[in-house]
């Protein structure tokens, strides 16, 4: 309605009309796994990847497209799966990078909100030190 786009990282949870309309708004679906089952998925390479092919399989029905976007559950430094399996986040990093795929954290936005409220207080105190200094010279 107002020309926004968006990235939807998907499960296989919900139903299959939602993940086609997102698709044909415009927004980019990306994946984030089938089950977003921690204890599944960090368990072990090979089951990260079999519940990620299987969430790509039904983008790629629904879509008629790849999608290559990744979002892993709980973040790429996410600490959780060392409950798991000790050390397989850089391990998946890897292998999702050697396979053509792109992954994305939320964890990028909120640094970049963070800086963002820095450059407006540098701003703000900028302005206030010019203001003083303009009445002290005038």
């Amino acid at each position: 309605e107002e020309g926004v786009s968006a990235t939807f990282f998907v499960t296989c949870n919900g139903p299959d009309y939602l993940v086609k309309r997102m698709f044909d708004e415009g927004h980019t679906v990306a994946l984030h796994t089938a089950s977003h089952n921690y204890s599944y998925v960090y368990s072990s390479i090979s089951n990260y990847f079999a519940d990620l092919d299987r969430v790509s399989s039904r983008v790629e029905r629904i879509t008629g497209q790849k999608s290559l976007i990744v979002r892993f559950p709980g973040g790429s430094s996410n600490t959780i799966s060392k409950r798991y399996n000790i050390g397989i986040m850089s391990r998946l990093v890897s292998e999702l990078k050697r396979r053509g795929y792109h992954y994305f954290d939320w964890m990028l936005i909120l640094m970049m909100l963070e800086v963002l409220v820095v450059v407006r207080l540098f701003i703000i105190m900028w302005l206030i030190i010019c203001l003083l200094v303009e009445r002290m010279l005038f």
